[in-house]
């Protein structure tokens, strides 16, 4: 029972250790095992299969999500009022606020929990090269606003 324990042991510490490597910037391209497949017959496989190791990368993929009408309007008007997140921040951001504006929350949590969730998503976008921290986070918190209040106003009605 000991050897089967011990076997056990190190078969676990292996595989947390690759997993370990590659979920902590590890080599990502490790090769997958090659398996052959039984069953031969007609039209079977006479080699081995591989399965990769990863997924695809980004690169074979559209490269931004399939964006409707109201997301493209919305996207639009906050552009023109000067929000620079990605789209894909932008309207996640505002899928958030729909959500909570659904769940009825309170006063509270749309005045002062919220706009630090949306500030969180979309303020990234303001931290650059040779702007202070303090007036990117100014930025942040002004777009949050509009973002919530635009959300409000026609994105979660549409």
């Amino acid at each position: 029972m000991a050897g089967v324990r011990g076997a056990l042991t190190v078969a676990v510490m292996s595989g947390a250790v690759l997993f370990g490597a590659v979920a902590c910037g590890g080599s990502s391209t490790v090769t997958a095992p090659t398996t052959a497949i039984d069953g031969g017959g007609e039209g079977a496989s006479s080699g081995p299969t591989t399965l990769p190791a990863t997924a695809p990368s980004s690169a074979s993929g559209s490269a931004s999500p399939a964006k409707n009408a109201k997301d493209t309007a919305f996207i639009a008007k906050l552009r023109a009022e000067g929000l620079v997140a990605s789209d894909e921040n932008i309207v996640g951001a505002a899928g958030m606020v729909c959500a909570a504006l659904d769940q009825n929350p309170s006063k509270t949590y749309i005045e002062k929990t919220l706009p630090t969730y949306v500030k969180a998503m979309i303020g990234q976008s303001r931290v650059r090269e040779g702007v202070s921290a303090a007036d990117a986070d100014k930025a942040a918190t002004a777009d949050a606003t509009k973002l919530i209040a635009e959300a409000r106003a026609s994105y979660c009605k549409a």
